[in-house]
């Protein structure tokens, strides 16, 4: 199969000039208490441009344009199975994926399209080479039945069109699951997000969510749900549950707006990621910052809280020269009481932050506090396009972890990485490379 370099692009995201080296550079401002190490980079090329990657069951899931569904090993990047999903069809061409772990140990799949349609697969965990289709959502009795009723069709704000309400009009920007696996949740450049109960593979609810295009969601384990918009704000969703009885085949499913916060910086928000203690909220924004959130300890769903302190913006990340285009968490807490985890940042700059985010005891008139400092430790240049998606995950080793970019040039790229505590100034060990990739260091 050809591939292409070429790809239409929103407004959010433009393709840029190609770079043939590849780089780790250690930032200026390193915590004297730990020393971060590039171990080993090794790239592969994949069947176009990365749209989207995602980890599950020691596999890496990655996306492309083309519409082709990738898994690779999750250490040595080595093809586990290359299947090349609708390809030759309208809707081949993929923009959001997620992919969980259900009870039995089989991942499920979910993948959006251009034909704004979410593919469902399930592989199994022992045998990756076989993976089945599970459905179509919306599915073809869902039509049927809402086809002759007039009030059931929406029109798109941007095309014009008419469709039924269950169906996105526009691009789905993100897909995500619930912590039970019962539901998935669709967001789209139509403004809307959608609520599928996967048990009974049909839309259960379809509600507004922003005034613009959403381009980021998460849901987090505690069940709210959280979106990014081009409006700049960003909105907390709650599920109302109803009697045990009728929740269980998940009917009346409802969900409404805790609060809404918006960003200071007139941007769009672009990508959303959360702690994994679920108290801070990093939004990724079109002018290269990132707005660090702390959640509040009351109540999300206390009415007597006001919804302003819910959510409090109490910093903001410099350093990308362009917009932010994904992020995730990696933890690195062990056997100290301390909380700590390296962030990771992706742009359309061509390059992958690390912010080190560790807490640290301050001294103040009112007595000592503790306090989320945050710091860019390290520079990632190896991409020659924009970094659409990234996926890191913890190592069995103490202390170390990995990290996968995905970019619009092609490239998938791996990092090892470790977090030393012997050292007084940032350094980097050896590292291996494939014959065409070019090591530099400061």
């Amino acid at each position: 199969m050809a591939m292409s370099h070429t790809m239409k692009h929103s407004r959010a995201f433009r393709q840029c000039l190609p770079s043939s080296t590849t780089s780790f550079h250690t930032g200026c401002n390193v915590c004297p208490e730990r020393q971060l190490r590039c171990l080993q980079a090794t790239e592969v090329k994949s069947a176009g441009p990365v749209l989207a990657l995602t980890i599950c069951n020691g596999l890496l899931y990655s996306i492309c344009q083309s519409g082709a569904l990738e898994t690779w090993t999750e250490l040595g990047l080595h093809p586990a199975s290359n299947r090349k999903m609708w390809t030759g069809m309208a809707s081949a061409s993929t923009t959001a994926m997620a992919v969980v772990s259900d009870k039995s140990g089989d991942a499920l799949i979910a993948t959006a399209h251009k034909d704004f349609k979410i593919r469902l697969m399930r592989t199994s965990g022992s045998h990756v080479m076989s993976i089945k289709s599970s459905g179509v959502l919306p599915p073809l009795y869902q039509y049927i039945h809402n086809w002759a009723i007039e009030r059931r069709y929406v029109q798109s704000w941007r095309h014009g069109k008419k469709r039924a309400w269950m169906e996105h009009t526009d691009t789905i920007s993100a897909v995500a699951f619930s912590a039970d696996r019962n539901l998935l949740y669709s967001a789209s450049w139509d403004r809307t997000v959608k609520v599928w109960n996967l048990k009974e593979m049909r839309c259960a609810e379809s509600f507004k969510a922003h005034t613009d295009s959403i381009n980021a969601m998460i849901v987090s384990a505690d069940g709210l749900v959280f979106t990014g918009s081009a409006d700049k704000s960003i909105k907390v969703w709650s599920r109302r549950r109803a009697a045990p009885a009728m929740s269980a085949r998940g009917r009346n499913v409802k969900h409404s707006m805790v609060a809404a916060f918006h960003n200071q910086q007139d941007a769009a928000v672009n990508a959303l990621v959360m702690s994994s203690d679920g108290q801070f909220l990093y939004s990724g924004c079109s002018d290269g910052q990132i707005i660090v959130w702390r959640r509040s300890s009351l109540g999300w769903r206390k009415k007597s809280v006001c919804p302003s302190e819910l959510l409090r913006a109490e910093e903001k990340l410099h350093g990308h020269a362009r917009a932010i285009l994904c992020m995730d968490i990696l933890q690195t807490k062990k056997e100290s009481s301390k909380d700590s985890w390296l962030l990771f940042s992706g742009s359309a700059d061509k390059t992958v932050r690390i912010w080190r985010c560790m807490e640290r005891i301050s001294s103040q008139e009112s007595g000592a506090q503790a306090v989320m400092v945050h710091e860019c430790i390290a520079v990632m240049k190896g991409h020659s396009g924009p970094v659409r998606s990234l996926r890191v995950d913890e190592l069995q080793r103490p202390c170390a972890g990995v990290a996968f970019t995905g970019g619009l040039d092609g490239r998938i790229i791996m990092w090892m990485i470790s977090i030393a505590d012997d050292a007084d100034r940032p350094s980097m060990c050896s590292s291996m490379f494939l014959p065409d990739m070019k090591w530099k260091q400061n």
